[in-house]
């Protein structure tokens, strides 16, 4: 009797497989050949499921963006407030600072080779960050645009520092910034035009 196969499953365990394999070596230094043998499947297995290196980028980078917005949703549901939903954002993030930061060294290591649909990939991810924040936090895009990077550099600043910058000191910051959000939710350009008048 033939093996069943659950293809959506496998595939997305190979994605899993590959984030630790691509955030350590780089985008460029992997080859097709190189990852099929890292997983222990066969390059023709690994190419029944992506055309080419590109394509694991791009379904790697998506599979993690699904993986980040339900995690972060599924982290501050329960925080009765917005000011505490972000609190427990960043306590989360702050927990899984490895997984961010192999996050970010995925998304960034292929920037050499970007190409016009990699810029999409990368704005449709943060689109997609950002509808799940804004109504979570009760901000709007801007602000919750500027939750989102703020803290994704973070972790970016601490994995190039070796975790010298404090994450704590940053995320008071982040939460006293937030605590001065006018209740209208303006964005943050539009209150820095009411401070100056």
């Amino acid at each position: 009797m033939p093996k069943i196969v659950d293809h959506r499953a496998y595939r997305a365990q190979l994605l899993d497989a590959s984030l630790a394999l691509a955030a350590a070596r780089g985008y460029g230094g992997l080859t097709m050949r190189e990852v099929a043998r890292e997983l222990g499947v066969s390059t023709g297995t690994l190419y029944h499921y992506f055309s080419g290196k590109r394509d694991l980028y791009a379904q790697l980078v998506e599979h993690l963006t699904d993986q980040l917005v339900a995690v972060i949703a599924e982290a501050i549901a329960s925080a009765p407030t917005p000011r505490a939903r972000l609190a427990a954002l960043l306590d989360h993030v702050c927990a899984h600072e490895t997984w961010y930061a192999q996050y970010d060294r995925l998304c960034l290591d292929a920037l050499p080779e970007r190409e016009a649909e990699d810029s999409r990939l990368m704005a449709a991810t943060m689109d997609r960050t950002v509808a799940v924040l804004a109504p979570t936090l009760e901000v709007d895009d801007a602000a919750a645009r500027f939750v989102f990077v703020f803290t994704l550099g973070l972790v970016i600043e601490r994995d190039l520092d070796g975790k010298a910058t404090p994450f704590d000191e940053q995320a008071e910051l982040l939460l006293a910034w937030f605590d001065g959000l006018p209740p209208d939710r303006r964005t943050v350009r539009d209150r820095r035009h009411a401070q100056q008048r």
